[in-house]
């Protein structure tokens, strides 16, 4: 997993400049299972807040924060 700077200067290395960027979040849920109980148990609090961890009688839900970046070729750069 990068950064945002980290991505962007890694791809400037190559002549890739940033055209468009957009956060956008992406959720799924999970029947709970005992194994993904003992998993929920063994997960840090500060993990599961940055994962928007969600655990009812049934599922556990998470939700991810995605970076989306264009990039284009720049060869001037």
């Amino acid at each position: 997993m990068y950064t945002r700077d980290e991505m962007v200067h890694l791809f400037k290395k190559h002549d890739l400049i940033e055209a468009e960027s957009f956060n956008s979040k992406i959720t799924f849920s999970r029947d709970l299972s005992p194994r993904y109980n003992l998993l929920l148990e063994a997960i840090p609090p500060e993990t599961k807040k940055i994962y928007s961890v969600v655990v009812d009688d049934r599922t556990a839900t998470l939700t991810f924060n995605i970076l989306n970046i264009a990039f284009e070729y720049n060869p001037n750069e």
